[in-house]
């Protein structure tokens, strides 16, 4: 019993001594990790840093408001070239989302992230027409990512596709546009760049912007690597969603009315039906 207590303690003090060796800028670590096992350089606690708070990314402005208009960055739009292979090349965001149209930009923070792979893109893909449908001509999505982590993302959801005709990869007419944003220049210009902590850093918060003719409706955001609800597509939906116009609704509440004085005619005429047909017997005059 005392040698498991022992060894639980000895356990907890390496634990305790390593725990520094992901402290960002620390000396002593630099010093005392350098040529250690890398079993040794990898503590149990510690390892993440503390997320950086809004306050202490100076170099990016605040969120966009309503009613700006989209700044003028340039991302990178995968394309081919001449030889038919998959390249980049860079576009402005006005560009990719049309001047004179009404788009939506949802920013998410890294391809391959299993909310944004799972969960945010393919709902912007299922709704795609419900989204035409409701007047949006463009919808583009952004990440924090290079043009080959992009690309390879494209790949992966069947946005590129290889076949073994004379053009031997495809790049499909989707209802989604990827965009890299590998320098993070233009989640930054909309002050929608937050760090997600170790290992990630800075990266594109989930977002979603709603624009029409340039001039940005609405903007909602989500927290984190993993919420996705404000930014979801079945949100977007919901939001540009016309409500019934004020005749549907009053007649609506005519047809409830009108059922309910039916419903209780109905009851009546059974009422005095079953009297009839008992004769009144069963009942007392007074």
């Amino acid at each position: 019993m005392a040698k498991g207590i022992l060894t639980v303690i000895l356990l907890l003090a390496s634990i305790l001594l390593y725990s520094y060796a992901f402290v960002p800028s620390s000396n002593i670590h630099d010093s005392i990790q350098r040529g250690k096992p890398l079993m040794l350089r990898i503590p149990l606690l510690g390892r993440f840093r503390k997320k950086k708070s809004k306050e202490e990314l100076v170099d990016i402005p605040p969120p966009i408001e309503i009613g700006a208009s989209i700044p003028d960055v340039d991302v990178e739009i995968l394309t081919k070239d001449e030889e038919g292979n998959i390249t980049s090349v860079p576009a402005s965001i006005n560009e990719v989302l049309g001047n004179n149209t009404k788009s939506i930009l949802i920013g998410m923070p890294g391809a391959f992230t299993p909310t944004c792979t799972k969960v945010h893109l393919p709902g912007y893909i299922s709704a795609s027409k419900s989204l035409k449908n409701l007047g949006i001509e463009n919808i583009a999505i952004v990440t924090t990512n290079d043009r080959f982590v992009t690309e390879q993302w494209a790949r992966n959801i069947g946005l590129i596709r290889e076949s073994d005709g004379e053009d031997k990869i495809e790049i499909l007419d989707t209802p989604v546009t990827l965009l890299a944003d590998g320098d993070g220049d233009l989640v930054k210009s909309l002050g929608l760049a937050d760090d997600m902590g170790f290992g990630l850093g800075i990266r594109s918060q989930r977002f979603a912007l709603i624009i029409d003719e340039g001039s940005v409706t609405n903007v909602l955001t989500d927290d984190g690597m993993e919420e996705c609800i404000e930014t979801s597509a079945i949100n977007i939906v919901n939001i540009l969603t016309p409500p019934p116009p004020p005749e549907d609704i009053m007649n609506n509440n005519e047809l409830l009315i009108d059922g309910k004085v039916i419903a209780g005619g109905v009851s009546l005429a059974l009422i005095v039906a079953a009297f009839l047909t008992s004769g009144g017997e069963n009942y007392q005059y007074y």
